[in-house]
């Protein structure tokens, strides 16, 4: 049972059977890709409403429209992109699991996106431009990816990494990021149980499902990240980062030299400074035990004795003596 459909064969405004009928819209567009999409109209079945063909189907060329939750997904993220949304990429890339969650904040979106690559045509679900905060952009995803993402909404069949679509997109610095939506997941919506409910009913579940979707990519989007490409800016930039961080390490190294020869010049002045004070103290000793050595040898001479006078006879004895 179709419940959602675009209002035209190009654009993305999208309805639900009673919008449809209380608008009067008597042609309506199935979930196709733009430019494949195939007329249909208003039905009902007891007091249910919902989109039927217009006509015969022709199905030359022309797969099963994409589920609603594919639909759903797409849309929501879009428009949470031009809310402009914050929050983390949590990826897996080559079948590793990223240790930290990548943040961005999503500055525009579009969905069924066309895009011109390697001579092809390609259709992105949801193609989202964003930026980053509190890093250097030099540094940053936003400056590697260009500042673009492609999601891939996979519900029934998936990319590959080695796709065309992923190849072509990746030389065009666009990296992609296939989202799980499949029966079981979070994300997916059971269409059957749709069935048998009334329209109200119906639309409010789908209207919840959408609010699920809402607040599960405003905390974080899962997803495998088919490619990186490195733009050349970015490429630029960490070849000249290479070249400051060898520069930082030579100054470093110097620096660390030049410490090593301050240290030894104030270990030999200080040693100087030693040898000094030791000399001025031997000096010092030296001059002590000279005062003293004169002293001790002052003290031990003999003193000369003074001659007695003599009377004139005893110095004429003398004399003639």
């Amino acid at each position: 049972m179709k419940l959602l459909a675009y209002t035209t064969q190009d654009g993305f405004e999208t309805v639900t059977p009673l919008s449809a009928k209380s608008r009067n819209l008597a042609v309506i567009y199935s979930r196709h890709a733009p430019g494949c999409r195939l007329e249909m109209y208003v039905n009902r079945r007891g007091s249910n409403h919902f989109f039927a063909y217009k006509g015969e189907r022709c199905s030359d060329g022309i797969t099963e429209p994409e589920s609603l939750t594919h639909t759903l997904c797409k849309t929501v993220l879009k428009e949470l992109a031009d809310e402009g949304l914050s929050t983390e990429l949590k990826l897996t890339h080559k079948g590793r699991r990223w240790d930290y969650p990548v943040p961005v904040i999503l500055t525009s979106g579009a969905f069924e996106y066309p895009i011109q690559a390697n001579g092809h045509q390609y259709f992105i679900d949801t193609f989202c431009t964003f930026r980053q905060e509190n890093i250097s952009f030099l540094k940053s995803y936003a400056c590697k990816w260009g500042g673009q993402i492609a999601f891939e909404f996979f519900h029934t069949s998936g990319l590959a990494a080695n796709s065309p679509k992923c190849r072509d997109l990746e030389r065009m610095g666009i990296p992609v990021i296939q989202v799980a939506a499949r029966e079981g997941d979070f994300l997916y919506l059971d269409e059957d149980t749709l069935i048998g409910k009334t329209d109200q009913e119906a639309m409010e579940q789908i209207e919840l499902h959408r609010q699920k979707i809402r607040n599960a990519f405003k905390k974080q989007i899962i997803g495998v990240l088919f490619n990186s490409p490195v733009s050349e800016a970015y490429e630029a930039a960490q070849e000249l980062y290479g070249s400051l961080e060898t520069a930082l390490q030579r100054i470093k190294d110097l620096e660390q030299e030049n410490q090593a020869l301050v240290a030894g010049t104030e270990l030999l002045s200080d040693k100087v400074k030693q040898l000094t004070l030791e000399q001025e103290h031997y000096l010092y000793r030296i001059g002590e035990m000279a005062q003293k050595t004169a002293s001790e040898q002052a003290s031990v001479q003999p003193a000369q004795e003074v001659p007695k006078p003599m009377g004139l006879w005893a110095t004429l004895r003398r004399i003639f003596k």
